[in-house]
């Protein structure tokens, strides 16, 4: 009886009101989504979203990762890159 009357009375948070966390790091923009995934704003056009478990499983092999990028730098595009640059 008493908790019932405890959830009522709690404040009800809606969508637009939900308090959502963010941060900004060299250009990019890091975002608490309503669903609870992060976000990375600022890659490209559209966010990149993650749960946390995958952004933890990826910063889990960064170092391999990078050094995969390294081994095959010739093979990998960089849309970014001036056009001389570019290989594809």
């Amino acid at each position: 009886m008493i908790e019932e009357k405890l959830r009522k009375e709690e404040p009800r948070v809606g969508l637009g009101q939900r308090r959502r966390s963010s941060v900004h790091i060299k250009g990019r923009t890091l975002k608490v989504s309503a669903k609870g995934g992060l976000s990375v704003y600022g890659l490209w056009r559209f966010p990149l979203p993650l749960y946390k478990n995958h952004w933890l499983r990826l910063l889990a092999v960064a170092d391999e990762i990078s050094a995969f990028i390294n081994e095959h730098d010739r093979e990998l595009a960089d849309p970014h890159a001036s056009p001389a640059e570019k290989t594809w």
